[in-house]
């Protein structure tokens, strides 16, 4: 397992005020992480083709045009097993978090403080790989 002051954490919502703020808010808290910021759903999934290998988190929104969130974590289970998925959308309701489950290890709710979104990933990273791999799917 990495080191969480090393994690490579790629972030990907069609909101660039959203992804700007969140964005800034992270390097504030000045954690050691290389970051990746993609408002574009394909430019996000060139992305992980190229740099999966080392990636350790993708934090993914849902509801995008285009692209679903979901189907972004669905290609990356499947060709980088070791990355932590997670669902981060403002609309959680039963046909959301159902749906989403099947691919995201964590779903997480918006509005959420950057803070606690940073702990709820370090947990969930951690659980991850000290559980060999098995699913968290977790909602907060």
């Amino acid at each position: 397992m990495k080191s969480i002051d090393r994690l490579e954490v790629v972030f990907v919502d069609d909101d660039d005020d959203i992804l700007h703020g969140i964005e800034r808010n992270i390097r504030s808290l000045r954690l050691g992480w290389k970051l990746g910021f993609f408002a574009n759903a394909y430019d996000a999934m060139d992305y992980i083709k190229e740099n999966g290998k080392h990636m350790d988190v993708l934090v993914c929104d849902n509801d995008m045009p285009y692209v679903k969130g979901y189907k972004i974590l669905d290609a990356v289970s499947s060709s980088f097993p070791d990355i932590l998925r997670v669902t981060l959308s403002g609309i959680l309701n039963a046909k959301t978090i159902v749906g989403t489950s099947k691919h995201a290890e964590l779903i997480i709710c918006k509005p959420i403080s950057i803070a606690i979104l940073c702990e709820k990933i370090v947990a969930a990273y951690i659980k991850k790989h000290e559980d060999g791999d098995r699913p968290n799917q977790s909602v907060t």
